[in-house]
């Protein structure tokens, strides 16, 4: 599936950038990590949450996103949009 194939392109724009899979770094220095809702849909969309560290055990959620089917992004947040 297309979806797919843009959540392994995060993850491995991730792996490169810091060596996990879900962790990325914005270009404002945040450090910030998605996590997937694990649910499956009929379309093959992607859903799941975005998670930005506050202080070094402690992270809150700073928003959600959805990669449709198709392999198109529908909603992110600017950070993880530029993580391609």
């Amino acid at each position: 599936m297309d979806a797919m194939r843009t959540y392994r392109d995060w993850e491995s724009v991730c792996r490169a950038q810091t060596g996990s899979q879900n962790a990325y770094v914005t270009t404002a220095g945040r450090q910030r990590f998605f996590e997937d809702s694990r649910r499956e849909y009929a379309d093959g969309r992607i859903t799941g949450a975005v998670y930005e560290y506050v202080g070094e055990d402690r992270a809150r959620l700073i928003g959600r996103f959805c990669i449709r089917g198709d392999g198109s992004i529908a909603r992110a947040p600017a950070g993880l949009l530029t993580a391609r």
